[in-house]
Order: structure tokens, then C-alpha cells, then sequence
């Protein structure tokens, strides 16, 4: 396992700037914020001196159980916005720097809910992942 300090070394050596994406951070979940994680993450992404955490805007787990192996992506529609944006706020809280949210793999959508405005909203980024958008073109 690599360590931040080596991953800073890394950086230095090939004049590169460090981001941190989660992979699991469970945005749109059902189940509380596991602040724990988050805050050691904060303390994590502080370290790397990154400004933003990326994560999918996508569940994850429920009760403390993985769904699927990938990443279930949030409805499009105004009740899930209501939702993410709250947890997208107190992320930030507890992480100490601004979340910048992507889009997940889907093969469908649902709603219609622009992902903008959850951004907005939320006061966090809309990224955009052209790995997975390539699939759903």
C-alpha cells in the first residue's frame, strides 16, 4: 500500500498535482454518513493539499452492505437532489475541503433532474467522467 508520503514524492518527482477520487464514499446512499471515514479522509486530502475530493453522485451500500459491484447512479428527479444535497454539505464539513461530484455509469436515466442544479445547490462541482461517458453515448 502506498502511503501519502510516498505518493507526495511521486508527485514532486514527476511534477505532478495530486487528486484524491473516492471510490466508495456513498453520496446517494440510504445509509448515515460514516463520519469517521470522511473526517480521515479529509485529513487524507489536507495532507496531499488538494482542494477538491472527487466522488460519484451514485449509492453505494445499504445497511452496511455492498448493493452490486459497481456503483448504482442517482434518479434523476427533484426528491434525489433533495436529498444528495444536504449530504453533499455536511461532506464538506467533515472533509474540510469542497466534494466535486461525477457522474456514474448508467445504461439508462431516470428522471430528468438537471445535475446541475444539484451542484449549485450543494456548492460543490459537477465533473465529468469521459471514461464512463463513452459508454452511454
Amino acid at each position: 500500500m502506498t502511503t501519502i508520503d510516498e505518493a507526495l514524492r511521486f508527485c514532486d518527482q514527476y511534477d505532478l498535482v495530486p487528486l484524491l477520487h473516492t471510490l466508495d464514499l456513498d453520496l446517494c446512499g440510504l445509509d448515515p454518513i460514516d463520519e469517521t471515514l470522511v473526517k480521515q479522509l479529509g485529513v487524507a486530502a489536507r495532507r496531499l493539499g488538494v482542494e477538491w475530493v472527487t466522488t460519484d453522485l451514485a449509492m453505494w451500500t445499504k445497511d452496511g452492505e455492498a448493493l452490486v459491484e459497481a456503483l448504482v447512479p442517482m434518479p434523476w428527479i427533484a426528491d434525489a437532489v433533495d436529498y444528495v444535497v444536504p449530504r453533499v454539505g455536511r461532506m464538506q464539513e467533515l472533509l474540510g475541503v469542497r466534494v466535486a461530484v461525477e457522474n456514474s455509469s448508467y445504461a439508462y436515466v431516470i428522471g430528468d433532474a438537471n445535475r446541475s442544479r444539484s451542484s449549485r445547490r450543494s456548492s460543490c462541482a459537477p465533473t465529468r467522467s469521459w471514461s464512463t461517458t463513452w459508454g452511454t453515448i
